[in-house]
């Protein structure tokens, strides 16, 4: 389940959660498309493509996308796999970019964070998602990306070509305070389902 946070200019916190209809309301605002998918106990295949083909075909179809790999981070790690050729070469997720193309991703294990600057709110919008969400942020919109540093975290990528996003840095600064992110002493019952 999806927990998003509304944000000052500053960083400090307007409302945390927000109950699902504020908070759907405020990503559709933003063009972001979420949703959950029923992760399965026991699935048929090691490999999450083939576990979850339906699933992945009806998100293809709906975010226009073509490829999808997958990515794994351990805690306290900002990259992904160098061996990967679509893991991040970017100095550090955190920082602000954009996309070409929207990120689509669906998290298969532990938990990640986006940081969306968002001026109708006022300041920011943090949206946590943990296994069995998915979220699509449109191509150009500003964000920062982070893997728990205490879970981790298992995902898959979806793109609108097999080369994936091209990644540009903004010259925005994400505030201070949530730059970092620790996710160990969220409570289950904080979470707001924002799909």
């Amino acid at each position: 389940m999806s927990q998003v946070t509304f944000h000052e200019g500053d960083g400090s916190v307007i409302r945390s959660p927000v109950d699902g209809l504020r908070a759907k309301t405020a990503l559709r605002e933003l063009g972001i498309a979420s949703g959950q998918w029923v992760l399965q106990a026991n699935p048929v295949s090691q490999t999450p493509q083939l576990t979850y083909a339906r699933e992945l075909r009806q998100l293809r179809q709906l975010c226009d996308s073509v490829y999808t790999d997958r990515v794994r981070q351990r805690p306290g790690a900002l990259r992904g796999d160098p061996r990967d050729h679509h893991s991040v070469a970017w100095p550090d997720q955190r920082d602000e970019h954009t996309h070409n193309d929207a990120e689509v991703r669906v998290i298969l294990g532990g938990r990640a964070r986006w940081v969306v600057r968002a001026p109708a709110v006022g300041g920011w919008i943090t949206v946590t998602c943990e296994a069995g969400d998915w979220l699509a942020l449109p191509a150009g919109l500003p964000h920062a990306f982070e893997a728990s540093e205490t879970r981790g975290v298992d995902l898959l990528r979806l793109f609108a070509r097999p080369g994936g996003w091209v990644t540009e840095r903004t010259s925005a600064e994400v505030p201070l305070c949530l730059q970092r992110w620790s996710d160990a002493d969220l409570p289950a019952e904080r979470w707001a389902h924002a799909a």
